[in-house]
This record gives structure tokens, C-alpha cells and sequence, in this order.
């Protein structure tokens, strides 16, 4: 028996060298990919500019979310006191610290400054002051974003 090498057959050769050239092509080098860039150079910048025209149209033409701030109070070890009075005797006695600081917070707030407004019907002084500076006041029953603020900060001017 002779250890000679055997030729290979026409069919195995060429199948190899068919997987050889197909690997070699599948990788793409960085040139290669930077070649292709350069090219479609035209068409990535228009679809970024289409995208970041429609992002843009979509953001302007959209209503916008507005946010709203709140404060819970939690009060589990309610005395039976009640009032200012209640708050005060607490505050003395050292029971519960935050709550006469909490109290405080909640009359400061904005929605109690708006409520306190329109219980006194305050619109009117600041509609009136609106024609008297000549702009626009605003006949219908709404307050306007404008009004509020006036309002809150006519009401908190005042503490």
C-alpha cells in the first residue's frame, strides 16, 4: 500500500474554492463600508433631513402635556384636636412637628390662593386693572393662565 497523494476530483476542487471566494466576499473591510457611505452620501442626508422635518412638525403641531403638583397629607395618629388652636397645642407639646409646617404649606399653596380669590371675586379688580393698562381683558366667565397668575400673585402678595 503506497502513501502517494491521490488528485482530487474536478467537483471537490471547485466546491472549495467556491467557499473560499464566498467567505472572502462576505467580509467587508472598513474602506469597504466607508467606500459605500460616500456614495449614498446623497440619500442619508435627505432621509435625515425628512426625519428631523417630520420630528419637528410632529413636536410643534402636537398639544402639550401639562403637569400638576400636589400634596397628600397623611395624618394616621389624628388627634382630635381640629383648627389652628389644635396645631398650636401640638406644636407646644412636641407631639408632631411637621404637621403645623405642613398646614402652613397647604394654605401657601397655589390652589388655595385661586380659591381664595375667587371667593372674594378678585377677577373683577384684575379685569378692571386690565383696561386700565389697555389690554385685552377677558369678558367671558373663564380666567385666562394669565389671570390665575395675576390672581395667585395678588393673593400671595398680600401674605
Amino acid at each position: 500500500m503506497s502513501l502517494e497523494p491521490q488528485p482530487e476530483s474536478q467537483p471537490a476542487q471547485l466546491a472549495r474554492n467556491q467557499a473560499t471566494i464566498t467567505a472572502t466576499e462576505e467580509r467587508l473591510s472598513l474602506m469597504d463600508v466607508w467606500r459605500v457611505v460616500v456614495k449614498q452620501r446623497l440619500i442619508i442626508l435627505s432621509v435625515m433631513v425628512l426625519a428631523f422635518s417630520a420630528a419637528l412638525i410632529y413636536s410643534f403641531r402636537t398639544k402639550p402635556v401639562y403637569e400638576s403638583v400636589s400634596r397628600i397629607e397623611i395624618k394616621p395618629n389624628h388627634s382630635a384636636t381640629a383648627g389652628l388652636t389644635g396645631l398650636m397645642e401640638e406644636e407646644r407639646t412636641g407631639e408632631d412637628s411637621s404637621s403645623l409646617q405642613t398646614e402652613i404649606l397647604v394654605l401657601q399653596s397655589d390652589s388655595v390662593a385661586l380659591q381664595t380669590a375667587q371667593s372674594l371675586n378678585l377677577i373683577n379688580q384684575i379685569r378692571a386693572e386690565q383696561v386700565d393698562k389697555s389690554t385685552h381683558p377677558n369678558p367671558s366667565g373663564e380666567i385666562s393662565p394669565q389671570e390665575r397668575r395675576a390672581l395667585i400673585g395678588f393673593i400671595k402678595g398680600g401674605l
